[in-house]
């Protein structure tokens, strides 16, 4: 069986926050281990949506112990969230790669926004996906009804289920967050769970275990400074059936 030869591959920075439209400089570095090996490239790639400008370093041969090293410039697509900007060395048909992990900040929300209108950078949930201004549903998108709480429909929010998680991008921009939660009414059964409100994943609100169909809770948070707001809901310490939870009226004062 053939072995491979050690070697290793760094990457600057490891991340990076890169405004859409923007150049982002990345470097690579490239090190053999015990054997010569031939052929050598190194270069990054741009992701779909990006540029990318500068040399590939090309070696025909590397000693035990040496190193080649490039730097390249990628101008940043559109796409917001976190994207992989990969580095990649080659040699003798051997592939090694690193990313560099280059996060694209969508606009700071407008004073008022709701937050169901605004992306998610990410997003997990207890029982299919979240839902934007609808209850959570069953297991598939889009299949929810009115966000209900204590018999009090509400046209704009997020319906989700027991464990669940929502980080939106602040950028440093707003002052509040305010919502009415509460267990939605379209589970058989009450269920039990606890709102949580975190900034750059510092605790600013915990509502403690709510039970039952109970009235909506109103909150208002001070999320002055913040650049990630998580919204998450746990699962009451119970287990996560009939979890259906509601963050109505989700809005921030930016």
């Amino acid at each position: 069986m053939r072995q491979v030869p050690r070697t290793t591959l760094t990457v600057t920075p490891a991340s990076a926050d890169a405004p859409a439209g923007s150049t982002l400089e990345v470097g690579g570095t490239f090190t053999n281990g015990s054997q010569e090996i031939r052929e050598v490239e190194l270069k990054a790639v741009a992701p779909q949506g990006w540029t990318v400008s500068g040399a590939v370093v090309r070696r025909e041969k590397l000693a035990p112990g040496a190193s080649v090293s490039g730097r390249w410039q990628l101008r940043v697509g559109s796409q917001v969230g976190t994207v992989e900007v990969p580095v990649v060395a080659t040699f003798s048909g051997v592939h090694v790669e690193q990313v560099v992990k280059a996060f694209v900040p969508p606009p700071v929300p407008a004073d008022g926004a709701q937050v169901s209108g605004l992306p998610f950078m990410s997003e997990t949930n207890g029982w299919g996906p979240v839902e934007r201004d609808r209850s959570n549903g069953e297991n598939s998108g889009g299949d929810g009804g009115p966000l209900t709480i204590g018999g009090t429909a509400y046209a704009n929010g997020l319906g989700v289920h027991a464990p669940s998680e929502i980080d939106v991008y602040l950028g440093r921009g707003c002052e509040r967050f305010s919502a009415k939660i509460g267990l939605d009414d379209e589970t058989r059964e009450p269920g039990s769970v606890a709102f949580q409100v975190f900034g750059d994943g510092k605790p600013l609100y915990d509502s403690g275990v709510l039970r039952g169909k109970g009235a909506a809770v109103p909150i208002d948070v001070d999320v002055t400074g913040v650049r990630m707001l998580s919204l998450r809901v746990t699962d009451g310490g119970d287990g996560r059936n009939f979890d259906h939870a509601d963050w109505a009226e989700a809005v921030l004062a930016c």
